[in-house]
């Protein structure tokens, strides 16, 4: 992106500061920072930047965009199969239940190998989000 002009006027603002921005101005807002809903970010649904409790709540109320973010992962997983999607998780449904727990790779494949625990990420995900 040579020669362009980035203008980030909330960058060094914390959440608090654009709350009482928003609130001070009477400015409308997303439904979705309100009750029942509480969102605590502004933000793309699904970042990894938000904690991960943030993000189930975000693809929980928006499943479509889970299910795009999963289709987005198989073709990633077929297309590269040697990268971290590819070598590490059997499908699309295993690589989105480990992008949303806050666990190690190490603790992912323990969990997956141990009897007690069903396997079926498929099954796991869609009654989730349904």
């Amino acid at each position: 992106m040579k020669g362009a002009c980035h203008v980030l006027p909330l960058l060094h603002w914390t959440e608090a500061q654009i709350w009482d921005y928003i609130r001070g101005n009477d400015l409308p807002y997303m439904k979705y920072y309100a009750p029942p809903y509480n969102f605590t970010r502004h933000g793309c649904v699904g970042c990894p930047l938000a904690q991960k409790q943030q993000m189930q709540l975000e693809f929980k109320t928006f499943p479509k965009y889970a299910f795009a973010l999963m289709k987005a992962i198989r073709k990633y997983q077929i297309l590269k199969p040697d990268s971290f999607w590819g070598k590490n998780f059997l499908n699309e449904y295993e690589a989105f239940y480990y992008y949303l727990h806050d666990m190690t790779l190490q603790d992912f494949k323990f969990m997956k190998s141990a009897s007690l625990f069903e396997n079926d990420f498929e099954k796991i995900i869609k009654k989730w989000l349904a």
